[in-house]
């Protein structure tokens, strides 16, 4: 006869196990380490802050437990024991690469405003400064402002950009180029809604041979992984996340790579070329989602503000004296 579990007090749920699981995601990371019972309770509350989709975190955390990492202690050797256990994990779910190992001709695609032709002009400028020959077309002839940004970069590393309207048009500009030159192809934002629209993109990456999505890190997890979704269906492979230095969170990130299956190529940090794009590795984003956030800066007050909530009268009206002359009072 096996003995029933006893009854929990009145008003408290049973412990099911998934107390501390569900607790975790409704945390935010701690700035002075917690006591935490295993790995997979560090990354769980890590994940939850930044917004990881669940599947996501499920597959990590599997990973995570896979290795029977645990952490008893609070220390440095406990911290670099979930790091390791996390960077394990990432290497299982996510694929990685290098920006500059991306195989070229290479369409840059993205929902408008995500820092395409920005994202061109970092890969454009370092493979330039590796000794690389470079070739720029620009298929973005409708949007407003377009070729004289992609005209003042190319100018910069001074090549003259090739225009192209539609497939066709990359196709000819790709052999106009040549052979054993980094041919880079900056194509206008699409909407995810339109299937006009993500046709043509479709036919523009094929044409090109390879794309590479631009994301900005600063998107809903959920908006990420329909963009995501959307644009590896039109054929990009590879993926490329902007304003990370902005975003605080990465849970775009992880949902755009997941959603997309797509090769996490890199990061880009600042709006100046000259900033570059920096690789990712599973150690580097492990390093990154367990590292506790920093608090936002605020400016120094210019002038002392009301407390939330409270409420001051006007003041009352002054009535001026009255006159004796008049006989009024």
């Amino acid at each position: 006869k096996v003995a029933s579990a006893p009854p929990s007090p009145a008003g408290t749920p049973a412990d099911t196990g998934e107390t501390a699981f569900r607790s975790a995601f409704r945390s935010r990371p701690s700035r002075q380490p917690a006591r935490i019972s295993s790995a997979a309770d560090r990354v769980a509350e890590a994940l939850a802050w930044h917004g990881a989709p669940p599947l996501v975190t499920r597959s990590l955390l599997l990973a995570v437990e896979a290795q029977g990492a645990g952490v008893q202690r609070v220390g440095a050797q406990d911290v670099e024991e979930v790091e390791v256990a996390l960077t394990a994990a990432l290497e299982q779910v996510f694929r990685f690469g290098r920006p500059d190992g991306l195989a070229t001709p290479l369409a840059f695609v993205g929902p408008p405003g995500s820092g395409k032709t920005a994202t061109l002009a970092k890969l454009a400028a370092a493979r330039s400064l590796a000794g690389a020959d470079i070739a720029i077309i620009n298929a973005d002839l409708e949007t407003a402002g377009a070729r004289s940004r992609i005209g003042a970069f190319a100018k910069a590393l001074g090549v003259e950009p090739y225009p192209a309207g539609a497939a066709s048009g990359i196709t000819s500009a790709i052999v106009a180029a040549g052979a054993g030159v980094v041919t880079l192809i900056d194509t206008s934002g699409r909407a995810p809604a339109d299937a006009d629209d993500i046709d043509e993109l479709a036919e523009e990456i094929e044409a090109a041979g390879a794309g590479v999505l631009v994301l900005s890190a600063a998107l809903a997890p959920a908006e990420a992984a329909e963009l995501a979704e959307c644009f590896a269906a039109a054929g990009a492979g590879a993926l490329i996340m902007t304003q990370l230095d902005i975003a605080r969170r990465i849970g775009a990130l992880l949902a755009a790579a997941d959603a997309g299956d797509l090769l996490i190529a890199g990061v880009s940090l600042g709006r100046k070329v000259g900033d570059g794009l920096i690789a990712l590795t599973a150690e580097s984003l492990a390093r990154l989602i367990l590292t506790p956030p920093r608090p936002l800066a605020k400016p120094k007050p210019r002038r002392a503000l009301p407390q939330r909530g409270s409420y001051t009268p006007p003041p009352a009206p002054v009535r001026p004296p009255a006159d004796p002359a008049s006989g009024s009072e």
